[in-house]
């Protein structure tokens, strides 16, 4: 949601509570200046416990001075309602005193003083760092990781209360199930496909693809196998590591097993073609995806052409 800034906006930050200055200063019909805040008490008792009715007299008043706001995100990797929250809005009185809209969770004073309650969708360099750090986690002082694309967005369920009159437009934001047929990043605009929960600080589990088992990078492009069983979405680099592991058992003259170099490799955790062969994809518009593989044994240099193929069902990628 695009907004003129007048005030920075309220970043996620590790802590039980939070209290968020959340809008400018207006002025309300009766002349007085008004601010609302929104607050996550730590001691908010659970939906199950305002249900069946095992409410504390500090609970009660809690309960009766706050509103659960359901998130209108629903990932499809996250647990269902993880993102909802019960808050409190003070100056209470004054915000459950406006007139309430059906369509969005908007209050009005008057036709001048119109309030809308957000949720905030960040940039994943805005996000915390996690607890432990990750392998893929770009910088230690924040929570992107090498996956998030340039036009990726995370949902939250950061609120805000906003004046309306301080929004300058909006922005197409959709949610990226990761399904179907691959989407490269030159087709794509702003989306999201991962939330971070207030609660947690974490960020909800992204898809997991390819024999690797690894996330989808919208930048580096992705094949999707052509077996109607399989569809496995695909790395590049893994398919190529696989093509290439697969011609080191077919060399001609093979490679004896108890060579040096392949132990060397095993040591050192490399691929065991390693300073034995190289490869590189070749795209071409009027054709498949190939592969042009180089022996590098000295006596034995010469280069040759293969297809690309799943890794996981063996099929030649089209």
């Amino acid at each position: 949601m695009k907004k003129k800034r007048q005030t920075p906006r309220p970043g996620p930050e590790p802590h039980t509570t939070e209290k968020h200055q959340l809008a400018p200063e207006v002025e309300m019909a009766d002349h007085t200046m008004e601010t609302f805040t929104v607050t996550y008490p730590a001691r908010m008792p659970t939906e199950e416990q305002i249900q069946f009715g095992t409410l504390t007299a500090a609970h009660h008043k809690l309960v009766n001075e706050s509103e659960l706001i359901k998130s209108p995100f629903n990932p499809t990797r996250a647990d269902v309602g993880e993102l909802d929250q019960r808050v409190c809005i003070t100056p209470h009185k004054a915000w459950y005193s406006m007139r309430k809209y059906v369509n969005f969770v908007m209050r009005a004073a008057s036709p001048q003083h119109v309030y809308a309650l957000i949720s905030w969708l960040y940039w994943p360099e805005e996000l915390p760092p996690p607890a432990k750090r990750s392998l893929d986690q770009v910088s230690p002082k924040g929570g992107k990781c090498q996956y998030h694309g340039a036009q990726e967005l995370v949902a939250s369920n950061y609120l805000d209360i906003l004046d309306v009159l301080i929004f300058a437009g909006k922005a197409d934001v959709v949610e990226w199930d990761e399904a179907g047929d691959y989407i490269s990043a030159g087709e794509r605009k702003y989306y999201w496909r991962q939330t971070f929960c207030r609660q947690t600080q974490a960020l909800s589990k992204i898809r997991e693809h390819c024999v690797c088992l690894g996330p989808c990078t919208p930048e580096i492009q992705m094949y999707i196998c052509d077996n109607p069983d399989c569809k496995l979405w695909l790395h590049k680099i893994c398919m190529l590591e696989y093509t290439l592991s697969e011609a080191l058992k077919n060399l001609d003259p093979e490679v004896d097993t108890d060579a040096e170099i392949l132990k060397k490799n095993h040591r050192a955790n490399k691929p065991l073609y390693s300073g034995i062969l190289a490869g590189k994809t070749e795209d071409k518009d009027d054709g498949p995806p190939k592969i042009i593989i180089h022996d590098l044994r000295r006596e034995h240099k010469k280069s040759w052409q293969e297809w690309l193929k799943c890794p996981a069902c063996k099929t030649k990628i089209e």
